[in-house]
């Protein structure tokens, strides 16, 4: 090692480098697209190549990888109860046979040979688990004699990822299964944890990629890699999260959409959806002093709201009528205290009065309406 090495030569012409190089003018038609070198084609450098000309599948894509999810259950092309993959598609009319390595892998085994219909359709079945990863290899002959392989790597999950959320038991569900929620609370909070049979999903929150899980253990199941009794080749925990938002973020009553997704490496897809109707309490609550049969008229204006009655030990509970002497109050779907109704005893009632009272931040204005 030298400390202070001599400058090295500043070369100012070609025939200083002492080299055959030859210089000739680039071709403008192919610069930036030179095509592939030598041996570095998509074909020599991936499993994947260019779709072979004679022959053209339905489902699946010609010498490429196919991540395929529960939509081929949908779609009748694959029966988890059985384990059978139908594959489909058309060869063109110079195509005279057709073997697809599908139960056996011997190209002369006579279940491997399709049976081409004279419109050059097909239909051929095999066996492969609801999760798993295989390769569907092919051989077609022309009727020149040529023969033509091909491979299409399958990836196969027909199983849903889990999204698991926490206190929504009591929650309603609306006939699109999402959630409607009512509520007086400013904060809003939705926890629980998400997960899949497979490493490498995503989990969404609104739309944001909110987390990824690693990628690297493969689809089949191998049993001797699992020797804690998993079922599952993902090894990793559940994603647990956990979310509050403020919903007072506007004067008055607001409605917020909260949805959550998970999506698996073969794009199956869970989502919870969330729509939160905020109403702040309010500071005045209209309060009835009546009979019982007055009472009754005035909770016509309440059917679609929670009547509640307070027991002998000072607590509210759900009523589903009113009788005379007892105090109620009457909840709408956000918790709001809406009414309360004070039902006197019959000896206490005025017949020709009924006291309606507003109470505003504790202080009560007291009307009589005759």
């Amino acid at each position: 090692y030298a400390g202070n090495p001599a400058p090295a030569p500043a070369f100012t012409n070609v025939d200083q480098l002492g080299t055959n190089i030859v210089q000739e003018k680039a071709d403008s038609a192919t610069i930036g697209n030179p095509g592939d070198l030598p041996g570095h084609s998509l074909k020599d450098l991936t499993t994947r190549a260019d779709a072979n000309p004679d022959i053209h599948f339905d489902y699946l894509k010609d010498n490429d990888y196919n991540w395929v999810g529960a939509q081929a259950v949908k779609d009748s092309v694959y029966n988890p109860s059985t384990q059978v993959f139908t594959l489909t598609g058309k060869v063109d009319p110079n195509v005279k046979s057709l073997v697809v390595l599908g139960d056996s892998y011997n190209e002369d085994d006579p279940v491997n040979k399709v049976n081409l219909n004279s419109d050059g359709t097909f239909s051929f079945q095999f066996h492969t688990a609801p999760t798993s990863q295989r390769p569907v290899a092919y051989i077609y002959t022309k009727d020149d004699g040529s023969t033509t392989r091909g491979t299409m790597e399958l990836i196969l999950d027909t199983v849903l990822p889990t999204l698991s959320l926490n206190n929504v038991a009591n929650l309603q569900l609306d006939s699109n299964g999402d959630y409607q929620v009512y509520t007086n609370n400013k904060n809003f909070s939705v926890s629980g944890e998400a997960t899949d049979n497979l490493d490498g999903y995503r989990f969404f929150f609104n739309g944001d990629n909110d987390y990824r899980e690693f990628h690297n253990s493969g689809v089949n199941f191998v049993t001797e890699a699992h020797q804690d009794g998993s079922t599952v080749t993902n090894p990793y925990p559940a994603y647990k999260f956990s979310k509050t938002f403020n919903l007072a973020d506007a004067t008055g009553e607001t409605t917020h959409v909260y949805t959550l997704s998970v999506v698996d490496l073969t794009g199956n897809t869970v989502t919870r959806k969330f729509y939160v109707h905020y109403q702040p309490a309010n500071d005045t609550v209209k309060t009835v002093t009546t009979d019982k049969d007055g009472a009754t008229k005035v909770l016509v204006d309440y059917n679609n709201n929670t009547l509640q009655v307070k027991d002998n030990t000072g607590s509210w509970v759900n009523a589903t009528g009113v009788e005379a002497a007892k105090n109620y109050r009457v909840v709408n779907e956000y918790g709001n205290v809406v009414l309360l109704l004070n039902v006197l005893a019959d000896k206490e009632q005025d017949n020709n009065k009924v006291q309606v009272n507003e109470v505003t931040n504790n202080k009560v204005e007291q009307t009589v309406v005759t």
